[in-house]
């Protein structure tokens, strides 16, 4: 637990926190339609809503992993 709440902090400086918003939500059927996903990648899915109506094209993972994203 204290090592992952030491990732979090070390990210904090260099990182922001898109909130998932209407319009991130009614992308996701969109995204859906586009390419037929089930489970643990419908969760995948609605990141990438939220990070297209963002304009965000990189998600940092903890383990400090980055995964460009492009439309």
């Amino acid at each position: 637990m204290a090592q992952a709440v030491r990732q979090v902090e070390a990210m904090n400086g260099s990182s922001a926190i898109a909130d998932e918003s209407m319009n991130a939500r009614n992308k996701l059927p969109e995204i859906l339609e586009q390419h037929p996903t089930q489970s643990k990648q419908v969760h995948n899915a609605d990141i990438v809503a939220t990070m297209l109506v963002y304009k965000i094209n990189t998600l940092r993972t903890p383990q400090r992993e980055r995964h460009n994203l492009t439309e």
